[in-house]
């Protein structure tokens, strides 16, 4: 019987390969996310974020740059990865999603970007009032890294 290859619209399989979340509070095992359950993960419309067009870098208070990961130097991989993040009322970040990059970077990027810390409130300024079926209130940004191996002579 021959290989089966799974043929997916484009669409589906960037989702797939770039919506891994990472999440302080996260029921994830650790192991690789099924497609659905990575999709899932990665939409944070249930909670009605507002969206950060122009990054605000004076809104940043605590600012933490990712490790490089030992593959990613072995490989000699480097690039940019962008992350999606949602920053809660009191401007932690609740949730991180890389959603462009080498993969072997993105998970250092997630983590990275859930130790920032932004001003209370950022983004809420034009939020509309708390109600029951969105008792809190979000924003969502975007922040790139930059992962650049040294030069060796």
């Amino acid at each position: 019987m021959p290989n089966t290859v799974l043929m997916l619209p484009l669409t589906m399989i960037l989702l797939w390969q770039s919506c891994e979340t990472i999440s302080p509070r996260s029921e994830n095992g650790g192991g690789r996310p099924t497609l659905a359950n990575s999709v899932i993960q990665c939409d944070f419309s249930e909670y009605a974020p507002v969206r950060i067009d122009h990054f605000d870098s004076d809104a940043v208070l605590k600012q933490i740059q990712p490790e490089y990961p030992t593959e990613g130097i072995i490989r000699r991989v480097q690039g940019r990865v962008t992350v999606k993040a949602l920053i809660n009322r009191k401007g932690q970040v609740e949730k991180a999603c890389a959603i462009e990059g080498e993969s072997e970077l993105r998970a250092p990027a997630e983590i990275a970007a859930l130790q920032w810390k932004f001003k209370p409130g950022y983004g809420l300024a034009f939020v509309r009032p708390k109600t029951k079926k969105n008792p809190k209130n979000y924003a969502e940004v975007y922040i790139v890294f930059d992962f650049k191996l040294p030069v060796t002579g």
